[in-house]
């Protein structure tokens, strides 16, 4: 079971106090089939990912713990303080909010697509409207990841399966169908990408929500 607790901490950018969750432990009891973990009880996700209500600081634990620069600080009072207000802060919006402090803070298209990623499911744990935009964002700097040759070679397999099956679940079945065929044209002449094939000949012919155990 997934367990939860609170801290006080001290907000890195604007100093105020605050108490965000924490997570204890979680567990793992399946896996769906955009490599988002299923578990029992509480979505881990929503819960280690907090918000600073009075200027939008948004991160994991271990970010409220670290010393921002001064260059940074400036932009997240600028930028991000001015959204809080206005807006409703789920838990895909935190991670939104998180990556794009990320990117101030000069994150390249690689990790920054997997900060979108795990944002679109924590959006899917909790049913939020912005979860087609957060896999968007996720499908954008992926592909500018594979573009820039910052995808390492044994994730490629993977990431180009998942790009496939992202634009799946947002309804780009034809952009989707171009990239499971380019994973299963691969595993041709590359065992390697064998594996991925098999899911995305699965994904593009019988889509299932889950792999199967």
């Amino acid at each position: 079971m997934t367990t939860v607790h609170r801290e006080k901490v001290k907000c890195p950018c604007c100093k105020k106090a605050l108490t965000i969750d924490v997570l204890g432990s979680t567990n793992s009891v399946g896996c769906y089939t955009d490599f988002h973990g299923l578990t029992m009880g509480y979505a881990p996700l929503p819960i280690l990912m907090n918000t600073c209500p009075n200027c939008g600081f948004s991160g994991y634990r271990q970010d409220f713990s670290t010393k921002l620069d001064k260059n940074l600080k400036s932009q997240i009072e600028t930028v991000i303080t001015p959204l809080c207000p206005a807006e409703e802060l789920n838990a895909g919006r935190r991670y939104e909010l998180h990556a794009k402090i990320r990117e101030m803070a000069g994150d390249n298209a690689w990790e920054l697509a997997q900060e979108y990623l795990k944002g679109a499911w924590a959006a899917f744990d909790e049913q939020t409207v912005n979860e087609t935009h957060l896999r968007q964002l996720a499908i954008n700097y992926f592909e500018k990841a594979l573009a820039e040759q910052l995808v390492p070679p044994d994730e490629k397999p993977n990431i180009t399966y998942l790009i496939g099956e992202l634009y799946r679940r947002i309804g780009e079945i034809e952009a989707a169908h171009q990239y499971f065929n380019q994973v299963i044209q691969q595993a041709e002449t590359n065992p390697a990408w064998d594996k991925m094939a098999n899911y995305a000949l699965q994904q593009r012919d019988n889509p299932q929500l889950r792999f199967k155990a």
